[in-house]
């Protein structure tokens, strides 16, 4: 074990300027991170933050944590304080030294609401860009602005995150969620959510709904059949994938076209769903996949897109 700790100590301590890369995209960074400031309500910022005391703030805690993401040859947080030791990175990224100390404590202070404000300003000029240059099948056109696929992805936590330890399968554990919009046809994610890892996708969905726009999801939240109506009072549309166990009544079935049976369509129905108590119709397109067939929920009627086409929206998630 000493022999490796001293292999990393001689490699921290021969970190060159000529090492690293990545300066402009941290200028960039950095004037975000201001902007983003200028914008933040003298409420908002954490005590210990504007602490004047406080000698590592958060533009260079972020800055130097981003630019340790983006250079590989920095392997450690002692790596990272031992970079801030060389004169341009003083001058470009963290404006001083800073010690192992100062930067362990920063992760509990620092705020992340700043890293928040310029991934907004990031999504909103992919997004417009996104709009100049459409992307994906012209027929779904008029959906490219709105057509989101929701998602959540577990990370796990380093013991001390105390805010996101639960209890999963009975074990504890330390983990955090992250949730996620994520344009389809733009391919560029639109919003983010972290959470601890016990909150629940929907239960974060139903906070972040936005009339107009047209979710894309798997069979997790279509377990739920109050959120379709939820959805619809809201005014978004869904294409929703559904458990195969689901039970459902038949009211409707259309005939398929040529495009359709191509597209891997086995049958487009109008359906209620549940056995007591039903849901309100909705439209149930199956899918055949290799791994056996696909349902999926809809509130977008055969006129509006054609069951081809709703095939290939969930195969774009």
């Amino acid at each position: 074990m000493s022999g490796k700790r001293n292999r990393k100590k001689r490699q921290v301590e021969a970190l060159r300027e000529q090492d690293l890369s990545r300066w402009k995209l941290i200028e960039d960074f950095q004037a975000r991170l201001a902007r983003a400031a200028q914008t933040r309500p003298k409420g908002e910022v954490p005590r210990t933050e504007s602490d004047p005391r406080r000698l590592l703030g958060a533009q260079d805690y972020l800055s130097l944590l981003l630019f340790g993401l983006f250079n590989p040859v920095v392997e450690s947080m002692r790596g990272l304080c031992a970079a801030s030791r060389l004169g341009r990175v003083q001058r470009e990224v963290s404006s001083h030294r800073v010690s192992l100390g100062s930067f362990s404590e920063a992760q509990a202070v620092i705020d992340p609401v700043l890293l928040e404000k310029v991934f907004g300003e990031l999504a909103s000029e992919q997004q417009q860009a996104a709009a100049t240059h459409p992307q994906g099948e012209a027929r779904l056109g008029k959906y490219q602005a709105s057509l989101t696929a929701i998602d959540g992805t577990l990370w796990r936590a380093l013991p001390r995150m105390t805010w996101a330890a639960w209890r999963h399968q009975g074990r504890p554990q330390s983990a955090l969620r992250l949730h996620l919009k994520f344009n389809l046809l733009g391919k560029i994610p639109t919003a983010a959510v972290i959470t601890p890892g016990k909150r629940c996708e929907r239960a974060v969905l139903r906070q972040h709904l936005r009339a107009g726009e047209f979710y894309v999801a798997d069979r997790y939240y279509g377990e739920d059949y109050a959120l379709f109506e939820e959805l619809r009072a809201r005014g978004c549309s869904y294409v929703i994938g559904l458990r195969e166990e689901a039970t459902w009544e038949v009211e409707k079935e259309w005939p398929l076209s040529a495009a359709d049976r191509a597209a891997g369509v086995l049958s487009d129905r109008l359906v209620r769903l549940g056995t007591k108590k039903q849901t309100g119709p909705q439209r149930l397109v199956r899918i055949a996949t290799p791994k056996g067939p696909l349902f999926l929920l809809t509130d977008k009627s055969a006129p509006e897109l054609s069951a081809e086409l709703i095939a290939l929206i969930y195969r774009y998630r």
